[in-house]
Formats: structure tokens, sequence, C-alpha cells
């Protein structure tokens, strides 16, 4: 008799478990789903050699251009260049993420200063700006800027070329402090 009591629990148990978890969106009883989607394309441009690896130095400033969170300053313009575009690539733009795990605030979408030694400045960011002089959140992709067509008669293979501009400079976190600023960024070209 108790198998018998025991078996019917177990049923029961199986039986509102099932109803319980069948208006779960997900089979881990999850609130709701994330679907990724994306494209991966074969027709692509290279980085010329020149932009591989970009330095960009930002200008030496003093503290008291960055004394409160939200103050920024030093803007400084770079650009990076592709050429040999695939002939049915129409535009071409960048999607920046920092290299390694720590380097981005979430709540700015900046860049951290690495230099975490004696010497490194603190409460100061590096931000990334787009062309138009917009924040570009680390993350997330650059607006696109349409390729230019190889000229007429150019040698066979050659591609079209593209100019990507963009800008980097100092974020304040708060009363910053003298000493060095150090950050990298890595970028993967995106296409249209």
């Amino acid at each position: 008799m108790n198998k018998f009591k025991t078996a019917m629990c177990i049923i029961a148990l199986g039986v509102v478990s099932s109803n319980t978890y069948a208006d779960m969106p997900t089979d881990m009883g999850g609130d709701g789903t994330v679907t990724f989607t994306g494209k991966l394309t074969a027709n692509t441009c290279q980085v010329d050699t020149e932009s591989k690896d970009k330095k960009v130095t930002l200008p030496t400033l003093s503290t008291q251009k960055l004394t409160t969170a939200g103050n920024y300053a030093g803007t400084t313009s770079f650009q990076l260049q592709v050429i040999n575009c695939s002939p049915d690539v129409t535009e071409i733009g960048a999607h920046f993420e920092a290299l390694g795990s720590t380097g981005k605030d979430p709540a700015t979408g900046n860049l951290i200063n690495s230099d975490a030694s004696d010497t490194g400045a603190k409460n100061v960011q590096v931000r990334l700006y787009d062309a138009d002089n917009t924040q570009l959140a680390l993350g997330t992709a650059s607006k696109t800027v349409a390729i230019t067509a190889a000229p007429a008669g150019a040698p066979e293979g050659t591609g079209g070329t593209a100019t990507l501009n963009y800008a980097g400079g100092y974020y304040a976190t708060g009363k910053t402090t003298a000493g060095d600023v150090k950050a990298q960024v890595v970028y993967s070209l995106v296409y249209k």
C-alpha cells in the first residue's frame, strides 16, 4: 500500500509541476527569451596598414578642466582607413569593444583608465565619439559611411575605399587627480 501511495504522490506532483511550468515561456522557467540574429558576410574591406594599431595621444591638460563628473575635455580626432572593399559592400562602420573584461564602465559606456598604478590619474575615463561628435558607447557600432568605388581604370583587384572619422577624449567621473591615462579599444568592421 505504501508503494501505491508513493507512486500516486509522484504522479500528482508531476502533473502539478508540468502545469506550473506550462505557463512559463522557456524550458528553464524564465520570464522571457532573448533571440540573437546576425549576419556574416564574405564580402569585406581591409584595414589599411597605418590604421591597424592606431595610437592616439590626448593632450596634456590641467585637472582644473575636469573637476566634476560629466566634464569632458581634450577631444582628439583619429581616422581609420579601409581599402580593397568588395564591389557589393556599399557602407562600412566600426564596432568598438573594450579590450579585456574590466575596460568598460557600463554606467557611462566609456573606457576605464587602465593605469591603476600610483602614477595613474583617478576619476577619469576615455570617451569615444562618432563622426558627428555624438558619444559612441562601447559595445555599439558607429554610423556607417559610403564606400568610394575604385576609380575607372584602376588595376584589377583594386577595391573601394573609405575613411572612418572618430574622436576620443577625457571624461571625468568626479574630481580628477593628476597622472597618466591609458585605455585601449578593439574594433571590428561592420558592413551594410
